[in-house]
């Protein structure tokens, strides 16, 4: 069985969103993925439940896709996110 995430690394302006997605091969029909930041990184950084990334500070962050099924975790995937500051180009 194999769990990956698309993208896999990324660069992001703070405040932007990434729809992330996960392939999921080999796996038993009652498997679910679910999406998830690390604890400590909660502050800074949101998932939400379709794998809707948004990250507020800069910063690297983490987001990982956990396969379940029957209440036990099958494979995890994790993408790197790299937030650096929104750039304003001082052109007209």
């Amino acid at each position: 069985m194999s769990l990956t995430i698309e993208p896999a690394h990324i660069t992001l302006n703070a405040g932007e969103t990434q729809k992330f997605s996960a392939r999921l091969v080999g796996a038993p029909a009652s498997t679910v993925v679910a999406w998830a930041v690390p604890y400590s990184e909660r502050d800074v950084s949101t998932v939400s439940r379709d794998g809707l990334f948004t990250a507020k500070v800069v910063g690297i962050y983490r987001v990982f896709a956990v396969a379940t099924s029957n209440n036990k975790v099958l494979k995890t995937a994790v993408a790197k996110v790299t937030v650096v500051a929104q750039y304003d180009d001082p052109r007209p």
